[in-house]
């Protein structure tokens, strides 16, 4: 921080007794004096980071001219590292020759693990080669290294990482279903990309792998709405996952399957570390709607209350797969009925993207192997799996005896005998 009066280090983080403002003298930083100025510009020089400050006025309203500001402070040779790279640490503005603790910690394990002293040379630099070497185990994490001087007491801080591109993620996209498709129609998915552990922007490519073989035959793909088999994504650590619409069209003549696919996020320019690949994704195409099958069976529930989870009835075609697009109207009914229950609920039920949810089923007899039958016109209809309905709560008392049947005596004890009627009992 710059002015006609001072010059010196501003920290706005600094925490009481802590000051936040620290000046320059000329012991510290020699030639300090020649700082204070207003107006001016900065550059940091690339070679051995000092800061060239050019023009500006002095408190005489006289105009400066350019000053190199040696600055206490330390780098590393690269802002990403692999497993296995050598960190080289460099370091300028340090007082002559003294010595100056350096102090390395990793995300991973919150501790001052790297810990070492080095003697600044007589213009106040150093190189330290290599401060240590980054392991496997620590992949993706984030390196703080901080430096002390013995002497001048002066202090400096760099942070770097062990690169990782991230993750890749495919997901059907706007809803599940959006991956199963009719032969002749689009799948579309997004995918998602993280990258953890680089510093810089990393152009990554995305791309199917092996598009050829693990895509139905004449299927082709566009990224973002464009006819292109690859996309470019750009991200760094400290951005927001970055991500990409993946749409993939089938022909009318591709038949009923299921495609596994991964896709690639290739290394590029700025990113360190290897490619990263994403979990099998599917493509599935079906055929004609075909049967009926319970993705969601009944389970065990009281006498009157609302079967939960809610039913529900998948419409397939002959291979098993979901027809997406169906909305055929399915009616519900008891199968197998032990104790002649009465169904209640909302039914036939029109299913969405191939899905009829049943959400307020009950049946109103306690019983033992009970089943539930679906239906739907032209399809083969599908039967639940057995459950049990179980005895509700008492809802009213019944006096079947008083006195043994006997008009009591003023005055004198009688007896009274009640039961208990759960509410799916008359009387």
């Amino acid at each position: 921080m710059l002015s006609e009066s001072a010059a010196g280090v501003y920290d706005p983080d600094a925490v009481p007794p802590a000051p936040d403002f620290t000046a320059f003298d000329e012991t510290s930083v020699p030639g300090s004096n020649a700082l204070k100025r207003d107006g001016q510009s900065a550059t940091e020089l690339s070679g051995d980071k000092k800061i060239l400050v050019a023009g500006g006025m002095n408190a005489q309203n006289l105009f400066q001219g350019a000053a190199l500001f040696n600055p206490a402070r330390i780098w590393s040779d690269k802002d990403d590292y692999l497993p296995g790279d050598d960190v080289i640490l460099s370091g300028s503005g340090w007082k002559a020759n003294e010595n100056v603790y350096l102090y390395a910690v990793d995300d991973t394990t919150e501790a001052w693990t790297y810990g070492t002293t080095v003697a600044a040379n007589a213009t106040g630099g150093f190189v330290v080669d290599p401060l240590f070497v980054v392991q496997l185990v620590q992949q993706g994490a984030h390196f703080s290294v901080s430096a002390v001087g013995a002497q001048s007491a002066m202090q400096a801080e760099v942070k770097f990482t062990d690169a990782n591109l991230g993750t890749v993620t495919v997901a059907p996209s706007p809803n599940p279903t959006s991956g199963t498709i009719p032969a002749g129609g689009t799948a579309t998915y997004l995918v998602t990309v993280t990258f953890t552990g680089n510093n810089t922007t990393c152009n990554t490519t995305l791309s199917i792998n092996n598009q050829a073989t693990a895509l139905p035959t004449g299927a082709t793909v566009t990224w973002n709405g464009t006819s292109l088999n690859t996309v470019v994504l750009q991200g760094a650590n400290n951005n927001s996952p970055q991500t990409a619409t993946l749409q993939i069209t089938t022909t009318g003549a591709t038949t009923p399957n299921t495609s596994n696919f991964t896709v690639n996020a290739s290394a590029g320019s700025g990113c360190q570390g290897g490619a990263a690949n994403s979990p099998t994704a599917q493509l599935v195409v079906f055929g004609a709607a075909n049967k009926l099958a319970f993705s969601q069976g009944p389970s065990n529930t009281a006498s009157g209350a609302s079967i939960t989870p809610a039913v529900t009835v998948q419409v397939l075609d002959s291979g098993g797969r979901l027809v997406a697009n169906s909305s055929a109207s399915i009616a519900m009914a008891i199968g197998t009925n032990p104790s002649s229950g009465t169904l209640s609920g909302t039914t036939p039920v029109s299913a969405v993207n191939g899905t009829a949810t049943f959400n307020n089923l009950s049946i109103d007899k306690a019983g033992t192997g009970y089943t539930l039958q679906a239906t739907s016109t032209g399809l083969t209809s599908a039967t639940s799996k057995a459950f049990n309905i179980t005895a509700g709560a008492a809802t009213k008392l019944a006096i079947t005896s008083v006195n043994g049947g006997s008009n009591p005596t003023a005055g004198t004890p009688f007896s009274v005998v009640a039961i208990a009627r759960c509410k799916w009992e008359s009387g």
